[in-house]
């Protein structure tokens, strides 16, 4: 069965790249992550667990799903208008962006590292990680309170210096900001979405080519082997079990471990950022946490792919659904993008290291008070525009 969802795989890449002759178009990018995936969990030597369960057919479902709705949407979607490809974001909002940015984000990242090593210095790394992901009762992090949106703030500006400014200084002090926060939290996710969000916004304005695409990534794999090693105190991976751990687990988890429609609650992984609201508002139940329990297949694993929360929501109907919404939002800001929009770009930037990680995780709906921090802190500066300003200096 997976042999036939690889080469169905193969079919929607090959027909994706007919039509559009980009490989970062959302229906040719997709099934080629997961051709890649499959390709390293028949390749890399390991004990994982054999796929014979419930992830081939889900898979199918998904991408045919979100191939048929992102290629029909792009085709139904207008393209930018000359006003909006050339809407030029306000100046003013920009400079607060990035003051913010080099300012606020630092002295966080400060404390969080005086914390990790005034606390425990010998193990301040995994100290760190520990604090980001919450998963210890004993080591929580500092609350900033309001201060800490500041950080998507700074994620955000990465963006808008490289298409608007020039200052080379500038540039760098944004960039080091958001390297910095990364590495308090010591999350490679995140220096993923700062490496290959940028190369990509660089690819598609011609300054990047795709040697330096493949560069970046060869970092990226050296960087978290390195990130790997110095906040998981006692437990040494090679490469292979790394890339065995990061890069194929998921789909053999999701494989054995995910049980169809089985949530206690109505959407309550889908959803949950209605939950969220409702129990900030004393109205529902708490959220559901996003850090997953740990499974053995047989080594420890806690992510499952993204198309965990729609399938244990919903089962296949929640994968069938939730894919043609997937499709509906990358064919359109793909559009977009294609045809001028800097704000389509910008947003398609952030997202398409969301689709990039769908082998490991759901990104989009899960953490969606952050999907939505970046599309509106994105959107703010063309919305006060400034229609006579052609170029911030």
């Amino acid at each position: 069965m997976l042999t036939l969802v690889f080469l169905l795989m193969i079919l929607m890449a090959v027909t994706g790249w007919y039509f559009a002759k980009d490989f970062f178009a959302p229906y040719v990018i997709a099934p080629c992550i997961w051709i890649i995936i499959i390709i390293l969990y028949k390749l890399l030597p390991s004990d994982i667990y054999p796929i014979a369960n419930q992830f081939p057919g889900a898979l199918a479902v998904w991408s045919m799903g979100f191939f048929l709705s992102s290629c029909m949407t792009e085709y139904i979607t207008p393209a930018a208008s000359y006003k909006s490809a050339n809407l030029q974001p306000n100046k003013i909002l920009l400079r607060a962006y990035i003051l913010i940015s080099i300012t606020v984000v630092p002295m966080i990242c400060i404390y969080i590292f005086w914390l990790a090593f005034t606390t425990e210095p010998e193990t301040m790394f995994r100290y760190m990680r520990i604090m980001s992901t919450k998963t210890d009762d004993a080591i929580q992090p500092p609350d900033f309170g309001p201060l800490i949106y500041c950080c998507s703030v700074a994620y955000v500006s990465l963006f808008f210096v490289f298409i608007y400014f020039k200052n080379k200084w500038l540039i760098a002090s944004v960039i080091l900001a958001n390297i910095m926060y990364a590495f308090v939290n010591m999350a490679k996710i995140n220096f993923l979405c700062i490496i290959f969000s940028s190369l990509y916004l660089g690819y598609s304005r011609g300054i990047v080519k795709k040697k330096h695409l493949i560069l970046g990534l060869l970092f990226f794999v050296t960087l978290s082997f390195i990130l790997q090693s110095v906040r998981a105190v006692g437990e040494e991976l090679s490469l292979v079990e790394m890339f065995s751990l990061y890069l194929t687990s998921s789909i053999v988890a999701f494989d054995y471990f995910v049980e169809p429609a089985s949530a206690l609650s109505f959407g309550e992984n889908s959803l949950r950022f209605i939950y969220a609201v409702g129990y900030s508002l004393g109205i529902s139940e708490a959220p559901i946490q996003t850090i997953l329990d740990f499974v053995g297949i047989p080594f420890p694993t806690n992510t499952y792919t993204l198309m965990y929360p729609f399938y244990k929501d919903f089962g296949i109907l929640g994968i069938a659904l939730f894919s043609i919404i997937y499709g509906c939002i990358y064919g359109y800001l793909y559009k977009k993008t294609r045809t001028g929009s800097k704000l389509g770009l910008i947003i398609y930037a952030i997202f398409l290291t969301f689709l990039l990680l769908e082998f490991f995780a759901e990104l989009i709906f899960t953490n969606l008070s952050q999907t939505l921090q970046y599309v509106i802190l994105t959107a703010l500066p063309f919305i006060f525009s400034n229609e006579n300003n052609k170029c911030v200096k």
